[in-house]
Formats: C-alpha cells, structure tokens, sequence
C-alpha cells in the first residue's frame, strides 16, 4: 500500500502554480487510487473518506515532527510526549468517529478488483498535467472510470463455511443475495472476523455482503461477529419458534427451510436454536448448530430422510450425543466441522469412522461447495 501510494503521489502531483487546497487534495486522490485496488483485494473494501481525511491529518504532521525534534532538548521529553500523545488521540479520534458511519468502510466485494485496477488508473490519467491537452485520451479516461466503479461482475451460487477457528461463520449465496448462518469466532475479534476473514472470501467469489442472518443460537462463538457487521450494512434477522420451521425466499437457485429447535431442558441455549435445510435440483446440504441430544434426536422425525450430500456436524464436532440417530436418517455422504486447533482430536470422527462418513473441517482453511 505505502510504495504504492508515494508512487501515485509521485506521477500525480499537482501543478506548482495550483493553490495549496488544490494540490493537498490532488495528492489525496492519486495517494488514495494508488492503494485502492490492493486494499480491495485484501480485504473487499474501499475508503473513499481518506481523501478529505488524509489533507486534514497531514495538517498535523508538522507538529508531530516538531515534537519529535522537541523530545531531542534534554528535559522536554516528557512534554514532546504529552504533545504526540494529544495528537494521537485526535487521529484516533477521527478514525472512530468515521469507522461509526454505515458507509465507512464501503463494502464491495462483489466488485471486481481488476475493474478497481482500471478504475485507479482512469482515475490517474484524469488528474495527470496536460491531461487536459487530450480530450479523447481524458473522455477515454472518464468512460474507463465509469465502467469501472459500476461494471457488473458475475458470479456463481455456492456456500461457504469460513475458516473461524472455534465458532462458525457460513455464507449461503444465491444468484442475487447472499444469507449468513452464524457469524462468530472464540479465536478472532469481530473487527478481523468481518475484514479479514469474511470480506476477503467474499471478494474472491465476487458475492455481496449478505444483509439477511440466521443465528444458530446465542453464544459469543456464533454470532459475536454480527454487531460489528450491523455498523457496516443493515441487517435483518431471520427466526422461526421452536418445532416450527418455514421456506425462506429470495436465495435461488437454493430452496432454504429454518427449522428451530429446543432441546428437553430449555435452559441450555446450545438446543434453543436454529438449523438450516438446504436444496439446489438433486443436492442437499443440512446444517447444524450446537444442538445436542434431544434437540438432534428431534430433527430425526422433522427432517426429511436421506441420504444428503453434506452434514455440518454439531457443537464443532465436539458432540456425539443424540447424533448417531441422525446419521443414520440423513445418511450423509460427507460431514464437515468448523473447529479450532484446541478441538482436536474430535469426538465425532470415530462416531462417523464407524459409519464410514469422511470428514473434513476448516482447520485448513475454508471449505466451499
């Protein structure tokens, strides 16, 4: 990013005769298409408010280095540090008060990063002296720019069940939206959760940011990702009471039921939860919370029968109990588990060794279908 940027800043500068607001803002642009492209492809993202932000933090950098020379003076130490400390707190500040707002950062990552690419060099181009000169190399710019920032990239239907460590994040993507069935890690803050883990398996299958979640149930590790997402886009949240379960729309080509579930002591929230059906033509896929005896030997007679293609097993493969009913109901040709370093080795895998049902987990890495 930061070779990037100063190499922007370097083909870009402003004219000298330019007034100064004009040429702090000019290098904002190019410094900010300079690194565009990379931060999109890290992590599916752009941050257009950098370019009115980075004028008014660079306002400050005079007096950081005029402490910094200041904490050279024998005796001033310990005021250049109360200084930098105070200017620190107003970048930071800024920072939050920006990272509050919906549109910051603005999520894309159903956008192609080689668009964003031509998108930073039209962008370039537009700014670059005697561009003017050109007017079809700069209306060639325009278009190129344009194109760019809504050109439509396609992409096809899947799920994804992300790697999170202890906890479970899965993306159900249809051909125009896209649903999240849990969002939590024990291992990841939410900030990593959402940026590093989440967009950036987005952006690689150019899928949107789903807006509609299903929690499983409750707990820290399933959905302590979702209010960080919720400061980002607007999220609506899809339930259904226990014993009850309804089609959820909007998803094709998956057909997707909601069964909820609780357990025979309602007090456990692992069993208060949800669980998803999920269909497209001939293939199936059923996935599953933290439900444990009861609540699993219930699916039993409410799920319909197998044989399915995937079983997300329960409770991070940690779980055994109420699950060998099931298995032999849906008859799974393979289980998958979101699990973390500290669950191994999994209760479950001589459980589903004894039916002959391989296994394969996120541990290294995300496992899509």
């Amino acid at each position: 990013l930061s070779y990037a940027a100063t190499g922007c800043l370097i083909l870009g500068a402003a004219p000298i005769h330019r007034p100064a607001w004009w040429k702090a803002l000019q290098a904002s642009w190019v410094a900010f298409l300079g690194s565009m492209p990379f931060l999109h492809q890290v992590q599916g993202t752009v941050e257009p408010w950098s370019i009115l932000l980075s004028p008014i933090l660079g306002l400050l950098l005079p007096l950081r280095l005029c402490a910094g020379l200041l904490a050279l003076v024998p005796g001033f130490a310990p005021f250049a540090d109360v200084f930098l400390r105070a200017i620190t707190s107003v970048e930071e500040g800024c920072f939050q008060l920006l990272d509050g707002m919906p549109w910051s950062p603005y999520s894309n990552p159903e956008q192609a990063s080689l668009w964003l690419y031509l998108v930073a060099l039209a962008g370039i181009l537009l700014v670059l002296p005697n561009t003017h000169t050109h007017s079809a190399k700069r209306w060639l710019a325009i278009l190129v720019f344009l194109l760019g920032c809504w050109g439509p990239t396609p992409s096809q239907p899947g799920l994804l069940v992300l790697p999170v460590g202890h906890g479970l994040a899965v993306v159900v993507a249809g051909k125009e939206e896209s649903l999240c069935f849990d969002l939590g890690s024990g291992e990841r803050t939410p900030r990593a959760l959402v940026e590093r883990i989440l967009y950036p398996g987005l952006r690689r299958r150019h899928w949107p940011v789903p807006q509609r979640i299903i929690r499983s149930h409750g707990d820290r590790d399933h959905v302590n990702g979702f209010p960080f997402l919720q400061e980002r886009v607007a999220l609506h949240r899809e339930q259904v009471d226990p014993g009850h379960s309804r089609e959820l729309v909007g998803f094709a080509p998956w057909r997707v039921r909601l069964y909820g579930t609780e357990g025979a002591d309602k007090g456990i929230a692992n069993d208060r939860g949800h669980v998803l059906d999920l269909r497209w033509d001939s293939r199936r896929i059923v996935l599953l919370g933290d439900q444990a005896g009861f609540a699993l030997e219930e699916l039993v007679h409410r799920l319909p029968p197998g044989p399915i293609d995937v079983l997300l097993v329960p409770h991070h493969g940690l779980t055994t109990d109420g699950l060998a009913p099931l298995l032999r109901h849906l008859q799974p040709h393979l289980a998958w588990s979101s699990s973390g370093p500290r669950n191994f080795p999994l209760p479950v895998e001589p459980l589903l060794h004894h039916f002959d049902i391989p296994l394969m987990t996120t541990l290294h890495g995300p496992l899509s279908w």
